[in-house]
C-alpha cells in the first residue's frame, strides 16, 4: 500500500485504529508533560531531572517505529539521511567530547522532522492539544510573574501558547474572529514587554506581521519563501558573527524603550563558541564543551548550537530536512489557508532561535515540532480532499 493510500484510508475512515488511538494518547501525554513543565520552575526541574532523558529516547523510538515501513516503501532518501545522521553522530561521540543525551536530542529532533511527513494527526487530536495550550496561555496571563522562570522562558512560553491558542480558535468557528485574535496577541505583547525578552518579542512581531498583514499571494513566490527561510536559519548565524564583531569594536546602542543593555552576555558566549568552532568545524566542539563565559553550556542561539556543537555536516542535514518540510507547506499557504498559522508560528519560533536555544530545548521540543506535524497533516488532508 502506498503512502498516499495509507493517508487516504486514515483520513476518510470514521473509526480509529489502535495505532491512531495510541498516537492520540501519546500526544496527550506530551501535552500534559509540557503543561507540568510550564507551571512552576520547581516542577520543571523535577520532571527534567528524573523523566526527560527516558521520555526523549522513547519519543525517538515511537516516531521512528511508526514511520519505518513508510520510509522503506518510499524513495528511501529520508532513511538514507537518518543512517547518515546516525553515523555522523556516532563519530561525534567517538572523536568529540559529547554528552550522549545531547546527541540523542539532536537525533530526536531530526527524527521528528522526517517522520512528520508520514504520521497523520487527526484534526480532533491537535484541536485537543491546542485547547490545553490555550488553558496554559490563560494561566500565564494571571500567574507569569510568580512562576520562578527566567523572563526569556516566560516570554517564549507566552509566544508558543499564543500560536496554539490561535490554532484552537481556528478549529472553532465560534471563537475564530480577528478581534479575538487581536485581543490574545495584544495580551501577549503586554506580557512579553514586561519580561523584556527580545527573542520572544521579535518572534511575536514576526507572527503578527506574516500571519495577518502579508497578503497570501506573496507566499506563492519561491524567492520570498526562500528568503524568509534563509534569514531565519543561515541569517541567524550571520547575525551572531556581526553582533560579536560590533562588540569587539566597542559599538554601543541604547534604547529609550528598555533599560536593558544592547549587549546581554550573549556576545561573549558566541565569541568563545565561534573561536572554538573555527578550529574543528566539521565535527563541532561537542556538548561537553567547557564554556568559560557562562555558568553552563547555553549558547543562546539555536543555529549556532546545532552547528557549533555537532559540526557543519549535521547542521546541513538539519536545515535541508527542515527546508524540505517547510517549503512544501509555505508554498501551499495561499491555497490551504488553514496552514498559515502553524507555518508562520514555526517560522516565528525559528526567529526566537536567534537569541535562544529553543530548537534543541528538550522540554519545549515536542510542542515546537508538533506544529510541523499539524501542518503536514493539514497539507495531506487538503491534498486528498482536492482530488
Amino acid at each position: 500500500m502506498t503512502t498516499k493510500s495509507i493517508l487516504n484510508n486514515s483520513i476518510l475512515k470514521k473509526k480509529y485504529s489502535f495505532k491512531e488511538l495510541f498516537l492520540f494518547f501519546y500526544i496527550m501525554f506530551f501535552c500534559f508533560f509540557y503543561l507540568f513543565c510550564s507551571f512552576t520552575v520547581e516542577m520543571k526541574q523535577s520532571i527534567v531531572v528524573y523523566a526527560l532523558p527516558l521520555i526523549t529516547i522513547s519519543n525517538t523510538l515511537v516516531f521512528f517505529i511508526f514511520s519505518l515501513t513508510k520510509m522503506i516503501k518510499g524513495k528511501g532518501i529520508e532513511l538514507f539521511f537518518l543512517i547518515l545522521l546516525f553515523t555522523v553522530l556516532c563519530m561525534d561521540l567517538i572523536f568529540v567530547d559529547n554528552q550522549i543525551f545531547g546527541v540523542v536530542i539532536i537525533f530526536n529532533v531530526i527524527v521528528m522532522l522526517i517522520n512528520s511527513k508520514y504520521i497523520y494527526v487527526e484534526k480532533s487530536f491537535y484541536k485537543t492539544f491546542s485547547f490545553f495550550m490555550f488553558i496554559l496561555f490563560i494561566y500565564y496571563i494571571f500567574f507569569h510573574i510568580n512562576l520562578g522562570f527566567n523572563p526569556n522562558t516566560v516570554g517564549f512560553v507566552t509566544l508558543l501558547t499564543i500560536i496554539y491558542t490561535i490554532v484552537f480558535f481556528e478549529t472553532n468557528k465560534i471563537f475564530n474572529h480577528k478581534l479575538i485574535h487581536l485581543l490574545c496577541i495584544t495580551i501577549g505583547y503586554i506580557i512579553i514587554f514586561e519580561t523584556e525578552s527580545r527573542g520572544a518579542l521579535l518572534g511575536l512581531i514576526t507572527f503578527s506581521f506574516f500571519n495577518y498583514l502579508v497578503p497570501n499571494k506573496i507566499y506563492l513566490k519561491k524567492f520570498f519563501i526562500s528568503l524568509c527561510y534563509a534569514l531565519a536559519t543561515v541569517g541567524s548565524l550571520v547575525f551572531c558573527v556581526y553582533y560579536v564583531s560590533l562588540w569587539e569594536k566597542g559599538f554601543e546602542l541604547k534604547s529609550s524603550f528598555s533599560e536593558k543593555s544592547f549587549y546581554t552576555g550573549r556576545e561573549a558566549i558566541w565569541s568563545e563558541v565561534l573561536t572554538a568552532f573555527y578550529k574543528q568545524p566539521f565535527i563541532g566542539i561537542g556538548s561537553n564543551f567547557d564554556l568559560q563565559s557562562f555558568r553552563y553550556l547555553n549558547i543562546h542561539n539555536s543555529m549556532l548550537e546545532i552547528m557549533g556543537l555537532y559540526g557543519i555536516l549535521v547542521f546541513i542535514l538539519f536545515i535541508s530536512i527542515l527546508w524540505n518540510r517547510m517549503y512544501s507547506l509555505f508554498s501551499k499557504m495561499a491555497e490551504y489557508t488553514e496552514l498559515k498559522t502553524v507555518v508562520i508560528g514555526f517560522l516565528s519560533i525559528l526567529v526566537v532561535g536567534i537569541f535562544e536555544n529553543t530548537l534543541l530545548d528538550s522540554s519545549h521540543a515536542f510542542p515546537i515540532y508538533f506544529l510541523i506535524f499539524i501542518g503536514q497533516s493539514i497539507y495531506n488532508r487538503k491534498k486528498i480532499e482536492s482530488k
